[in-house]
């Protein structure tokens, strides 16, 4: 088992990575804590592969919406948005709390 500062840790991990890797570091952060059984570690991470997902539609959607102009507004706010909200996972989860992001879509339960 993993000592709680470790866990804050890995946490904190899973959202960095889920900034910079979008999608794929938060899921080998999951498989990995999933075969841990590492509870609040497990959770940061599975918020981070949601929100991840989320935001890769939401980036979509904003990509065709370029066509309206209005895509052109919404990309540079949704990236502002996820920067903004990612420094606050970060720092909650190393702090030892489960953070769970505005607008995440619930894939993993």
């Amino acid at each position: 088992m993993v000592k709680n500062n470790d866990d804050n840790l890995m946490g904190m991990i899973s959202h960095l990575l889920g900034y910079f890797t979008n999608w794929i570091g938060p899921l080998v952060m999951f498989l990995i804590l999933k075969q841990q059984g590492n509870s609040s570690a497990l959770e940061n991470a599975k918020h981070s592969l949601n929100f991840q997902i989320s935001m890769m539609i939401y980036y979509s959607i904003a990509g065709l919406l370029m066509f309206l102009l209005i895509g052109f507004v919404l990309l540079p706010l949704l990236a502002l948005f996820a920067l903004i909200v990612t420094i606050i996972a970060v720092l909650r989860s190393y702090q030892g709390e489960v953070y769970r992001y505005p607008l995440e879509i619930q894939f993993l339960k």
